[in-house]
């Protein structure tokens, strides 16, 4: 089952995505890797309003609170650049890239 919740969207741009090949054949390939799993998807413009540096912080929040759903939920993260917003982008980059490196640990 698939539940959808939106939050401010561009509807164009999420239609040219599904409707794209290469969405169709990555739909696939993900549709059999998280088989069993409960998938949290997110698509976001990459903006000072996002909240994308901290929708990544509240998971990995979650995941240490909940262990046992470690292997039961994943996060599908797509963000589309707004070249107007350099700065926020360099800024959001390194928080991601910190928190990645942290659940690695």
């Amino acid at each position: 089952m698939i539940h959808i919740k939106h939050c401010g969207i561009d509807e164009e741009v999420i239609s040219e995505v599904l409707e794209s090949e290469g969405f169709k054949k990555e739909y696939e390939r993900l549709k059999e890797l998280t088989r069993g799993k409960i998938i949290v998807g997110s698509f976001d413009r990459l903006s000072v309003f996002s909240g994308i540096p901290e929708k990544l912080t509240g998971y990995k929040k979650f995941l240490e609170r909940f262990v046992k759903h470690r292997d039961k939920i994943k996060l599908i993260q797509v963000i589309y650049r707004n070249q107007a917003i350099v700065h926020y982008r360099s800024r959001s980059s390194n928080t991601i890239q910190r928190l990645y490196k942290k659940r690695k640990e």
